[in-house]
């Protein structure tokens, strides 16, 4: 199970779009596959469904350093710091 968000840390410029991918299926080993629940979900509550494929993105507008998890795994965390 992918349990890590990578990169952890990001650092972008202001104005630029930050997008995640859920890519965490894989074979089941009877020609099927498995996917895992994340989320990205910042310090205030809000971002990304939990869900199993797909993807989100989020512009950073303003200079800051914005941290975040996933509501399934408490220890998968990451920061994007903007500049």
């Amino acid at each position: 199970m992918n349990d890590v968000f990578t990169p952890a840390t990001k650092t972008v410029a202001v104005g630029t779009s930050v997008d995640w991918a859920w890519n965490t299926c894989t074979s089941d080993g009877y020609s099927g596959q498995v996917c895992y629940l994340h989320s990205v979900t910042w310090d205030d509550g809000t971002g990304s469904p939990t869900q199993d494929q797909g993807t989100y993105s989020k512009s950073f507008l303003v200079a800051g350093s914005y941290n975040y998890h996933c509501k399934v795994h408490a220890t998968m965390t990451g920061t994007i710091i903007v500049q």
